[in-house]
């Protein structure tokens, strides 16, 4: 069971107590902005009313500390995966990571795009949306190319072995509707 003591009383107490705390979470989750973040956070916990959320005769008996660290890490997450998309959301080189031929990670671009293409001023979102339009015509390859993204943002790369088992087909198909792909990565830019 836990001590009611321990339990702030009122928002302002929570904050005075935890305010350092949050700060201390959100730089080691490496968050730009740590003081905006974690005002951001105190705001959020006050205006939804967690502290009289808290019961500390919770089966789970949990501390008030650790349920005031669960609600800031859920956001925590949350904000941390929506910087990084953010991030590297206009970086084509780094977005998606594709495993070669040879077995090697590279980049979507220089695995789809042909190669010397010019792609630093290709924002990812944009050519993503093109290509998507061209592949209206080919609902197999487009296809194909939704289970490909969805493989890099999942995996970090494409897994030929799980495609061809998708598709009903071998790995050199595989291979070969990439190479279709270059080319309308390549129209598209």
């Amino acid at each position: 069971m836990t001590n009611v003591i321990d339990v702030p009383k009122t928002d302002a107490e929570v904050f005075e107590k935890f305010y350092p705390y949050v700060r201390y979470l959100v730089a080691r989750m490496h968050i730009v902005n740590v003081e905006d973040v974690a005002m951001s956070l105190m705001e959020k916990f006050i205006a939804k009313g967690v502290l009289a959320q808290y019961d500390p005769e919770h089966e789970s008996g949990a501390n008030f500390k650790t349920f005031f660290s669960n609600f800031v890490t859920s956001y925590l997450r949350h904000i941390a995966k929506k910087e990084r998309i953010q991030r590297d959301r206009f970086s084509a080189s780094t977005d998606y990571m594709l495993t070669n031929d040879a077995g090697e990670q590279v980049p979507l671009m220089d695995l789809i795009v042909v190669e010397d293409a010019d792609t630093e001023g290709v924002e990812v979102e944009e050519l993503i949306a093109n290509v998507r339009k061209a592949l209206v015509d080919d609902p197999k390859l487009a296809l194909f190319f939704e289970f490909v993204m969805i493989q890099t943002e999942d995996y970090g790369k494409m897994d030929a072995d799980e495609l061809a088992d998708v598709f009903g087909v071998s790995r050199s198909s595989i291979y070969y509707w990439r190479g279709k792909l270059r080319k309308v990565f390549a129209q598209c830019m």
